[in-house]
């Protein structure tokens, strides 16, 4: 009997162990493991390298050490710029995830990424919106702008995981693992420019710069079930 229970337990844990094996692999990764210097990998290697910049002429992002390693500490006026590619092309169905850490600031939005612009409405973007005391996804089509929002006040120098899913419409926002809100869309597939580069901790290089620090910036072209996204949470880098 003890030795079918074995067999039975051994079984459990190799399919257990399948089925986490079986998980998306992100479209792109920047976990900043380089710990110096002004150029950034993407892990997964789709991407080309991100440089390190400045709008203000007063230094790049700083790197930091966090709970998982290295990381960025940016002020308003810095940024990492990433080179268009396919990757970067979020459409249908995808995921973004990040480790963030705010600092007080007065600055209304603090961008964790972005990509496209305001002005065509081929866009996403990911930041903190201090005036609506909420996180915030925005999303176009190059015909409307829809957004979903997370009221949520972020307790300066403590770190949060934010993931969004984007399912054909169907967006749910994550906080530390939880899903915190959710919405269909009548925008079922984003648009970007193919030529347009990916800002981390800006929105281009016009501002809405983030004051604070992230420790990872993951893409996903696959919408993560809320049991991956827990394990992504809990995972180290």
């Amino acid at each position: 009997m003890r030795f079918w229970m074995t067999v039975v337990l051994m079984c459990v844990r190799i399919f257990a162990g399948e089925i986490h094996a079986k998980d998306p692999q992100p479209a792109a990764w920047w976990n900043f493991d380089e710990g110096e210097g002004a150029v950034v990998k993407d892990k997964t290697g789709h991407v080309e390298d991100a440089q390190l910049k400045s709008r203000d002429g007063n230094g790049l992002p700083a790197w930091i050490t966090t709970p998982w390693g290295k990381g960025l500490g940016f002020h308003p006026g810095t940024y990492i710029q990433a080179p268009a590619g396919k990757a970067l092309l979020l459409t249908e169905v995808f995921t973004i995830e990040s480790r963030v850490c705010m600092n007080y600031s007065r600055e209304k939005a603090r961008t964790v990424l972005a990509r496209g612009g305001e002005g065509t409405k081929k866009l996403y973007w990911l930041r903190y919106h201090t005036g609506w005391t909420s996180w915030v996804f925005a999303f176009g089509n190059g015909g409307q702008v829809d957004f979903l929002g997370a009221k949520h006040y972020p307790n300066p120098g403590q770190w949060y995981h934010v993931a969004v899913t984007f399912d054909k419409g169907r967006v749910i926002f994550y906080l530390d693992g939880m899903a915190v809100e959710e919405k269909k869309s009548g925008i079922e597939r984003i648009e970007t420019p193919a030529t347009d580069d990916l800002f981390i901790g800006a929105y281009a290089a016009f501002g809405h710069g983030l004051n604070g620090s992230i420790a990872e910036v993951k893409l996903f072209d696959a919408a993560l079930s809320p049991e991956q996204i827990k394990r992504e949470f809990e995972n180290e880098k």
